[in-house]
């Protein structure tokens, strides 16, 4: 009887353990995702201040040479 409600508490260890692992990766898959948008954000930011600059140097491409 004692062996049975042993085994039964390890079985129910191993699933809060496999509850907890399966939250931690959820959590780590989140924060990727968030890393991710944030470079993405953080390219069309940069895309944007080269284009507003561009403009507003009068240059036809990024690559161009600004005015004196």
């Amino acid at each position: 009887m004692l062996w049975a409600i042993i085994a039964v508490g390890r079985h129910e260890d191993q699933r809060e353990e496999q509850r907890l692992a399966a939250i931690y990766r959820q959590i780590h898959q989140n924060n990727l995702d968030r890393l991710a948008r944030l470079a993405e954000l953080r390219t069309i930011d940069s895309m944007v201040a080269l284009e507003a600059f561009r403009v507003k140097e009068g240059l036809s491409s990024i690559h161009d040479t600004p005015r004196p």
